[in-house]
């Protein structure tokens, strides 16, 4: 396959989608139109980033296969409008064992992979107790889990693409809660509680964490402060600790390094994926 652009479709915070796949001319539509504006632009492929399908404003409509409809519609108006085209799919790395059976019938994964021509799984942002504790944002054995179990249920290995994150999560440790919520039980960063959220970002490049470990002034963590890097052996995962300097408490960053990556890639190799993308190229840029 050959080296393109491909344009990403995103729908905004509050789109309705409802709306949208509940009407079969609009499905329609939509793709006829997507299809002319990919060409238009100039592009060779299409992602659907339809994020949150799953919340959905009617609780009641079965999304899933007005879902695979879109595509598949999208998909066979892209291959008239050009013939080498691609349209591919974003979608999250959260597996049926852990109960995300709401978001697996939004987002039906096998059927969506026979109508698409790859997944791409944001294999990212993956701790869900960050208004607690810090934590890993691309844990590899609950990546492997994921994608070992998306394989089992039928999805074809070589239409997945394993995405990483260039980026990191930082969080501020300055919270009193006691370590009793499951999650945070091995924490050596406490922050927020159960009902306020620290803040935990933004999210710095790696080039912004590297040049902290070299001991570089940066925008996210400012000057001086010596942080020291850590690693999770069961997260396979590097964090930055920082300690607290005027005005700003101690700050652990979690994060991914050229070790972890390549792990990372190696069970990309090891599973048969498709291939492996990074989110964002600009994280990688260094300033």
């Amino acid at each position: 396959m050959g080296c393109g652009l491909a344009v990403a479709l995103h729908a905004p915070h509050g789109f309705d989608y409802y709306r949208l796949l509940s009407n079969a001319t609009a499905i329609s539509r939509a793709a006829s139109g997507l299809a002319a504006a990919m060409v238009a632009g100039g592009f060779d492929g299409l992602e659907f980033d339809l994020e949150s399908l799953f919340d959905g404003s009617n609780s009641t409509f079965d999304y899933g296969p007005a879902h695979v409809s879109l595509v598949a519609q999208t998909r066979e108006a892209v291959r008239r409008a050009h013939q080498h085209a691609t349209v591919s799919l974003t979608v999250g790395s959260v597996a049926n064992s852990r109960g995300n059976r709401a978001y697996l019938a939004a987002y039906p994964l096998v059927q969506l992979s026979k109508v698409a021509d790859r997944l791409f799984v944001m294999a990212y942002d993956m701790w869900h107790a960050h208004g607690i504790c810090a934590g890993p944002n691309a844990p590899l054995q609950t990546i492997k889990a994921d994608l070992s179990e998306y394989i089992h249920s039928g999805v074809a290995a070589d239409k997945l693409v394993l995405g990483i994150p260039a980026y990191g999560h930082s969080y501020f440790c300055n919270g009193t809660l006691p370590c009793t919520f499951h999650a945070c039980a091995n924490s050596t960063c406490i922050c927020g509680s159960l009902r306020h959220e620290a803040p935990h970002g933004p999210g710095p490049g790696f080039w912004a964490i590297d040049g902290q470990l070299r001991n570089r002034s940066n925008r996210f963590f400012g000057d001086g402060g010596r942080c020291t890097r850590g690693y999770s052996e069961a997260a396979q995962s590097p964090f930055l600790d920082c300690p607290a300097r005027p005005g700003v408490p101690r700050t652990q960053t979690w994060y991914d390094d050229v070790e972890s990556t390549r792990l990372k890639v190696a069970l990309a190799k090891t599973l048969g994926l498709g291939g492996v993308g990074v989110f964002t190229a600009e994280d990688l840029v260094g300033t």
